[in-house]
């Protein structure tokens, strides 16, 4: 069933989770949150950097709660611990999940997004998702930001809120979802004509669980 679709069959009926059907139990009963339904967001779990990579990459929640009026907040954090030379993500991202790789890996149906982005995204009434039609896709900006240059002790912070992924059906669906990329280590400065050299690749990822606030 639609989304959208849904919600207007329903009408100024309080919705306490859907997947598709409604929650009879949490209707009848009566919602203790008019406003709309609410999850709590844990760690479930982050990737360990091996040692000889002399990097440490790790996520902090912030904030666990998604209500009408917030929704959950991560600070992810890069560490050079080894000595200066290039570290990129993906494929010219300028952080760890970065525009297109914000969207969870498995399953599909969250979504990161910079703080400072969201205050031009719509969104639905009291829900922390796009107001967008699910088969029609967004756009991002096509910039590039190469390798970034790290000096021994250098850190990169960025931090994210938690939206749901409006190509999906569901609003926030109770689960553990995993987000994933690669980096990428080069020497600087470029010791060849060809360009920089690779030191070394890996796979870094975390989980984050989602779970439903009973009133």
């Amino acid at each position: 069933m639609n989304r959208r679709d849904f919600l207007a069959t329903l009408g100024g009926a309080s919705i306490g989770g859907f997947a598709g059907c409604v929650d009879t139990s949490a209707l009848s009963s009566g919602t203790p949150y008019p406003e709309g339904p609410q999850r709590r967001v844990t760690l479930h779990s982050q990737d360990t950097v091996p040692d000889e990579h002399n990097i440490r990459i790790a996520v902090e929640l912030l904030d666990s709660l998604i209500t009408h009026s917030q929704t959950a907040r991560l600070r992810l954090t890069a560490v050079n611990e080894g000595q200066k030379r290039g570290v990129s993500f993906t494929v010219g991202m300028c952080a760890l999940f970065n525009r297109e790789k914000g969207w969870s890996d498995s399953p599909r149906g969250l979504v990161l997004h910079d703080p400072t982005d969201t205050k031009y995204i719509e969104r639905e009434e009291n829900q922390w998702v796009r107001d967008h039609p699910s088969d029609e896709s967004v756009g991002f900006d096509a910039y590039d930001c190469g390798i970034t240059t790290y000096q021994t002790g250098e850190e990169q912070t960025n931090e994210y809120l938690l939206w749901d992924d409006y190509r999906i059906e569901g609003y926030f669906e109770p689960g553990t979802y995993r987000w994933e990329e690669e980096v990428e280590l080069t020497e600087v400065p470029p010791q060849s004509p060809d360009g920089p050299v690779t030191l070394a690749t890996f796979t870094w990822g975390f989980s984050l669980t989602v779970k439903r606030v009973d009133g």
